[in-house]
């Protein structure tokens, strides 16, 4: 009987994991959304306009058309978008002499959808990574843009993966 029981359990976690659907495929269009926190100065080299071009250039690379605000807004389609975030804390010695910087790099693909559970409208997240990280004030920027180039690598791979080139 226990065994019956257990056959059973794995057919339906089989057939439930044959059912989900990629997330990231049919995605041919995207917008972006930059958020940059910083508290105290900005590591050297990193602005909204610098991660804006970073990540648009990675998407357009891989073959995602990137949609301007305006564009978007004249699409019929609900597209999805890209959205960096990044935050980072200025650090400090003992004497308050500043170090370098504490770093937090997330980066989510989403769409406005309907929640089931409410029909509420809200983002849905597709695809989502991130990590953490600290540099010396000289070496911060580009260890922030170094981490960014990895997170696009992780989402386009799998984009890539959900929509192979014909």
């Amino acid at each position: 009987m226990l065994l019956f029981v257990l056959l059973q359990a794995l057919v339906c976690l089989q057939t439930q994991a044959q059912n989900i659907k990629p997330k990231l495929a049919k995605i041919s269009k995207v917008t972006t959304l930059i958020i940059l926190n910083n508290t105290g100065a900005a590591p050297v080299g990193i602005s909204d306009a610098r991660l804006r071009t970073m990540l648009e250039l990675r998407l357009r690379t891989a073959g995602l058309r990137v949609l301007s605000e305006e564009e978007d807004a004249r699409d019929p389609d609900t597209n999805p978008y890209v959205m960096l975030q990044v935050s980072t804390l200025e650090t400090s010695n003992q004497a308050g002499r500043s170090t370098g910087f504490a770093f937090r790099v997330d980066l989510s693909a989403r769409v406005f959808g309907y929640v089931l559970l409410n029909g509420s409208r809200a983002p849905l997240e597709l695809w989502a990574d991130g990590t953490m990280g600290v540099g010396p004030k000289d070496e911060a920027g580009s260890a922030i843009e170094k981490l960014i180039g990895e997170l696009c690598d992780s989402l386009l791979n799998q984009w890539l993966k959900e929509n192979p080139r014909r």
